[in-house]
């Protein structure tokens, strides 16, 4: 299983498992009501539906994209807080509060692993219920359906380690892959280097020329040439689906990899921000004024996240919901591509609601790379002769 950080924490976002506090709880002479929402808070992760240990991290800006360490002044004495607790629930309920440091700054954590449930209060507090099990929901709190309690417990309705496999996979056939993948990579020199210049019309042979008022030259045109030729030499389409083996439904498939590379050999990239359009000499006006609104995947369905941060790619793929005995089509799709020559094999974690803990998983990439130079000459008669006569300037 693969541990995370406090300091990788800061890249996730809020969820099941991981909550951020911008100041510390009130407690020493705060009232029952303001107590009651730290006591709520740690309900609702214990009863969570999650995989992995819960953290509430404390002293954390979350308005901050990423969160930013703000720091605290003061901290729980953890034997103080256990007793708060324990002292209301009708089972212990197994957590722990600890000082920590992140970015040089003090900050508090609530780390509450995976128990039983359901947890909930014997008797009023607070604004909380007694008899009411509260229950964290991606980043906000609720209270638990009586389907959802009947589930806590029942012990025997979970997942095996090894009912949920995960495959590379052709998208147009349905074809299963396993989990090894090989692709080929270019990359191309281009001779200028960093020094491509910027694109400039030559003047117009017609004194009376009047300029175009809708389009305008696009400066950056021999630098979004090389960049697309570089990019789409470099990345390879491939494909990764899941399929339930198991007898239960399984949902909020997440499966997560860290990928070492401090040389950036590896390459990772999704649909967003591959190049598929042809580079212009000229954009028209509303190229720069078009709103351009990407729809946000909503809660549950399938998509995924590559981040390279401090030398390391990490990659997230989130599965949604799966039926038993199904496999997840259409596949998630999206581009790989490598600036040496080899295989690389990434273990991985496994999560989904009904796994008792996260399993493991592994895929194995691997690439050849070969190298060729050009030049920005050459690519524009490429450029030419494929546009031609789709654009005349």
């Amino acid at each position: 299983m693969i541990i995370m950080s406090l300091a990788q924490l800061l890249y996730r976002s809020e969820s099941e498992s991981l909550d951020f506090k911008r100041s510390q709880y009130p407690f020493v002479s705060a009232d029952d009501r303001t107590k009651s929402e730290l006591l709520k808070d740690i309900l609702a992760m214990a009863n969570s539906w999650r995989t992995e240990p819960a953290h509430i991290l404390i002293g954390i800006d979350a308005s901050a994209h990423p969160p930013q360490v703000a720091g605290i002044t003061n901290h729980f004495d953890d034997a103080i807080l256990q007793q708060f607790v324990n002292g209301k629930t009708q089972r212990p309920l197994k957590f722990s509060y600890y000082a920590a440091e992140l970015q040089g700054l003090p900050i508090g954590v609530i780390e509450i692993p995976v128990q039983s449930r359901p947890i909930f209060l014997k008797k009023d507090y607070g604004k909380l219920k007694a008899n009411t099990v509260y229950i964290r929901r991606g980043s906000s709190t609720d209270e638990a359906s009586p389907d959802e309690i009947a589930l806590m417990g029942a012990k025997s309705a979970t997942l095996k380690d090894s009912d949920i496999q995960i495959h590379f996979a052709i998208p147009a056939s349905r074809e299963i892959k396993g989990n090894q993948v090989h692709f080929d990579s270019h990359i191309f020199h281009i001779k200028e280097g960093d020094n491509i210049p910027d694109f400039r019309p030559p003047p117009p042979k017609d004194i009376f020329y009047v300029p175009d008022r809708i389009s305008k030259p696009n400066i950056d045109f021999y630098r979004e040439l090389v960049q697309g030729v570089t990019q789409n030499y470099l990345l390879q389409k491939v494909a990764l689906t899941v399929t339930n083996n198991g007898t239960l439904a399984a949902k909020e498939i997440r499966i997560e990899f860290v990928l070492p590379d401090q040389n950036r050999i590896w390459e990772f990239c999704d649909e967003s921000d591959f190049v598929t359009e042809v580079p212009k000499r000229y954009k028209s006006f509303y190229d720069d004024n078009l709103l351009r609104i990407t729809a946000a995947r909503r809660n549950g369905e399938p998509g995924y996240e590559f981040c390279y941060i401090d030398g390391q790619w990490h990659l997230t793929f989130e599965f949604g919901y799966l039926q038993p005995g199904r496999t997840l089509w259409p596949a998630l799709e999206f581009y790989v591509g490598a600036r040496q020559t080899g295989t690389v094999s990434l273990q991985g974690r496994v999560m989904a609601d009904g796994l008792p803990a996260a399993a493991t998983c592994k895929v194995e990439f691997s690439a050849k790379v070969t190298e060729s130079e050009t030049s920005l000459g050459e690519l524009m008669q490429n450029y030419d002769a494929a546009m031609e006569p789709d654009e005349s300037d």
